[in-house]
């Protein structure tokens, strides 16, 4: 499953969500999801099914395609 996680800022979700499929959800205060973890614009986390962090690649520079591939096969593949 792939969801997004939109920093605690004043872009409302609808800017982002309008004519698109993916689930988005919103950092609250009192999570502070992006502190904790480290995130910045456009950063892509790998999770497990059993819901362990695998590691992060940033989109908005150049980023190999097929290293995302793998990583995406190998987690569902476990």
């Amino acid at each position: 499953m792939v969801i997004g996680v939109g920093q605690n800022n004043f872009t409302s979700i609808s800017e982002i969500t309008d004519n698109k499929i993916t689930p988005w959800v919103k950092d609250i205060n009192n999570n502070d999801i992006w502190n904790s973890w480290e995130a910045i614009n456009r950063d892509l986390y790998f999770i497990s099914k059993e819901g362990k962090y695998s590691g992060k690649e940033n989109l908005t520079q150049e980023f190999d395609e097929y290293l995302i591939r793998n990583k995406v096969n190998n987690l569902l593949n476990q």
